[in-house]
């Protein structure tokens, strides 16, 4: 090839490759039509126990299918949908001295690099690392993830859309101390440590 035609040809290989990238990056939205992606989180530890879930989830996932690892995304919860097995502990909770949900209406996990231990036919189990923002102050975390890729589980779920669905969860826990939750009291009463579990939907339809 002369010089003229490498010229030519230049960017159309690199029109070519960008395409070939988009590929294979997807998007999966985790906001999920039925409201069934959700979360619980506990503090058994203390003398008061403490029990709750919510279902106001959003965000995205950005899966890279080439690498995995570089994959990113962001979570959002929903602080004001947090319920206790109380509904008096669950008023309470929204006050000042806890989350000061009218001021922090959200709390976000944004992830910003991985690790994956495993990859294998579209399930992978790994490690997400990335800021952790709740009552406004933000701390790096990493937790563990399992996903599990479903090609035309949209339509699976829906009937009606056609898509696919990335399926992911995690179990972590984080001192409440740290976010500065409810830090005027003892441990002794109310647990320091918070143990969440998530397990959500993200979709990327067609």
């Amino acid at each position: 090839m002369n010089r003229k035609s490498l010229l030519l040809a230049l960017p159309f290989v690199m029109l070519v490759g960008f395409a070939s990238r988009r590929a294979a990056l997807q998007q999966y939205d985790i906001q999920d039509p039925k409201g069934a992606n959700g979360f619980t989180f506990a503090m058994v530890d203390g003398l008061e126990p403490v029990h709750g879930q919510g279902n106001d989830v959003s965000g995205s996932i950005m899966l890279d299918l080439e690498n995995p690892e570089k994959s990113k995304g962001k979570v959002v919860i929903g602080i004001k949908a947090l319920k206790l097995t109380s509904e008096v502990m669950s008023n309470n909770m929204m006050g000042e001295w806890c989350l000061d949900a009218e001021k922090f209406p959200t709390a976000t996990f944004e992830v910003t690099s991985g690790k994956v231990k495993k990859a294998k036919n579209g399930e992978f189990e790994g490690t997400a690392t990335g800021n952790l923002t709740l009552k406004g102050i933000t701390k790096s975390t990493s937790v563990p993830v399992s996903a599990r890729l479903v090609k035309g589980g949209v339509k699976e779920r829906f009937g009606d859309k056609d898509g696919d669905l990335l399926m992911f969860n995690t179990r972590f826990s984080f001192n409440r101390f740290d976010f500065e939750i409810g830090k005027a009291v003892k441990e002794q009463l109310l647990s320091n440590k918070v143990e969440v579990s998530l397990s959500c939907a993200g979709m990327l339809y067609r």
